[in-house]
């Protein structure tokens, strides 16, 4: 493979993953300098910060 075919695959990738890309509302519209996350985005509150926080009202109930 010449230096110009791998050129220009590599080039065809890298503009395939910028048209279709996903963005943050889920539909796939072009979007330039889109986050790539490996990790999906927490939202809402975490289980340790839910049992803190009964645990914290528990106490305030008992004083």
């Amino acid at each position: 493979m010449s230096i110009k075919s791998i050129a220009k695959k590599a080039f065809s990738a890298y503009a395939r993953s910028k048209t279709a890309g996903t963005t943050g509302y889920g539909t796939t519209r072009p979007m330039r300098n889109r986050p790539i996350r490996h990790r999906p985005l927490k939202r809402g509150r975490s289980l340790e910060t839910q049992l803190a926080s009964k645990a914290a009202r528990a106490i305030r109930k008992a004083i």
